[in-house]
């Protein structure tokens, strides 16, 4: 399981992050918990690919 207090340190606050999601609004919604655990504003949600997306940060 992937620890996001963890990659945050490792990173140095990554500005895009993937996630796993069935649509857009499921994918939005977890990049929105990502953006406040990163203490960061979200941009932009973007398709990756077959269920993944990737979350932009400011």
């Amino acid at each position: 399981m992937r620890d996001p207090d963890r990659e945050k340190q490792e990173l140095g606050n990554p500005i895009n992050e993937p996630v796993q999601a069935y649509n857009i609004k499921e994918a939005k919604q977890k990049c929105e918990q990502l953006a406040n655990q990163y203490e960061r504003r979200l941009v932009d949600v973007r398709p990756e690919g077959r269920a993944w997306f990737r979350c932009y940060f400011e």
